[in-house]
């Protein structure tokens, strides 16, 4: 027996494990292409890996971080070639399906070498069924957890901060996972072929569990996230009854009102008095205009929501919103950002004590393919809003982080600032 097979992974099992890896995420993601056709466009990318591996396996010990760094970004590059997502959830996969591989054919090469080379077992059938196998089970487990923890609430996205701590997750893992190979003589490695492979098995495992128990964290935050939503628009839709309850109120007492107007308008002889008359009377039903119209029916039920407050506190607020530009956007991340946005704004101009200076503005357009949203409220002291206070509760901030959420599912950003007198929101979304 050559001494070699005792001492690393077979490449081509290697790439293997890759392929197989990349292809449990691709069924999992959205495919640019039918289900046969993407397993054969896939086999190429598992020639490549072996390629890739095969060629480089008589490298110096220097060169093996940079080919596997290599592997990774074919990995990737699969990925981008069969799915059609965006390249933040692509190289969050690729990341996922890199550890994966690695756990796979950790566990795969400590049972191969318990069956084969402690046990004896030395046959064909053996040799070949046992990757196959054990490759099988691994990543038949990985669909089922992987199915649960990516579909996530509206879809699968990732953030920046997911793809850095898992970047980090994997780094870490992958190099105490093979601390032995590069540097056998440490408090954490070994020099024995067998627990070489049980501490590498066992680490990658491990990683993987750190993997999912992350993956479980954000699934419950956005879960979380979207009960809140839900109950905003729930609350939303009560407040909505209770706005139009008391709007029919005022119109009945307006039509009261005015039938007595109309009366007096009888009686009245002067054609110039009548006149202003009419236009105040003209002026006055306008004021009780409910209806919102921007081109967005939930955005408009969102508007109409908010409008008993600012006529109350006598609140000027205009809009200039293409409302279908926000088509493509969930209703409850629809509520999420100007529900939220709005009530900020109402709050903040209530303490306003001038009413002239109760302002607020919403503007939603398109500019080189994104979807800016900006929310402005006038604030005569804007230099007692401390930066630190932006986003919390103290000042504007009660909702901030839900609206942010929003922005970054969508793979915009938020930015929320003073400008001279006016406070400002600024949504960029990609747009669709």
């Amino acid at each position: 027996m050559n001494e070699w097979i005792y001492y690393d992974i077979p490449r081509a099992f290697t790439a293997a494990a890759q392929w197989g890896a990349c292809m449990v995420y691709v069924l999992l993601l959205k495919k640019r292409f039918g289900k046969i056709k993407t397993m054969l466009l896939s086999l190429p990318f598992l020639i490549l890996q072996c390629v890739l591996l095969l060629s480089t396996e008589n490298l110096d010990l220097i060169w093996w971080v940079p080919v596997l760094s290599a592997a990774a970004v074919s990995m990737w590059i699969m990925l981008a070639a069969l799915c059609r997502n965006g390249k933040r959830e692509l190289g969050y996969a690729a990341l996922c399906a890199f550890l994966s591989a690695e756990t796979a054919a950790a566990l795969e090469w400590l049972i191969h070498y318990y069956v084969v080379y402690i046990g004896g077992v030395d046959m064909p059938v053996v040799r070949a069924g046992l990757p196959i196998l054990l490759y099988g089970i691994s990543f038949v487990i990985l669909w089922a957890a992987e199915k649960k923890l990516l579909n996530r609430v509206n879809g699968f996205r990732v953030t920046r901060r997911e793809i850095y701590v898992t970047l980090g997750i994997v780094i870490f893992v992958f190099l105490m996972s093979n601390l032995s190979y590069a540097f056998p003589d440490t408090p954490f490695s070994s020099r024995l072929f067998y627990e070489v492979f049980r501490i590498r098995a066992f680490i990658d495992i491990m990683g993987m569990f750190m993997l999912f128990i992350y993956q479980m964290q954000i699934r419950e935050k956005m879960e979380m996230i979207e009960m809140n939503s839900i109950s905003q628009v729930l609350r939303s839709q009560y407040e909505k009854y209770l706005y139009q309850q008391k709007s029919s109120e005022l119109i009945s007492i307006k039509y009261h009102d005015l039938k007595h107007q109309i009366a007096a308008l009888r009686k009245e002889n002067d054609q110039k008095k009548k006149e202003e008359w009419l236009d105040s009377i003209e002026s006055e039903i306008d004021s009780y205009r409910l209806s919102a119209d921007t081109g967005n029916s939930v955005l408009d039920a969102v508007i109409e929501d908010k409008m008993l407050n600012i006529r109350k506190y006598n609140i000027e607020f205009t809009y200039v919103v293409n409302g279908s530009l926000l088509e493509f956007m969930h209703v409850t991340d629809i509520c999420s950002i100007f529900g939220n946005g709005l009530d900020n704004a109402i709050e903040a101009e209530i303490l306003e004590q001038d009413e002239e200076k109760r302002i607020i503005h919403l503007t939603v357009a398109a500019k080189r393919k994104m979807v800016c949203i900006t929310m402005e409220n006038y604030i005569s002291h804007p230099e007692t809003i401390a930066s630190e206070h932006l986003e919390s509760k103290k000042y504007h901030g009660y909702g901030i982080k839900s609206i942010r959420y929003c922005a970054e599912k969508y793979h915009g950003n938020l930015t929320v600032g003073t400008e001279g007198n006016w406070f400002v929101l600024n949504i960029i979304i990609p747009q669709k």
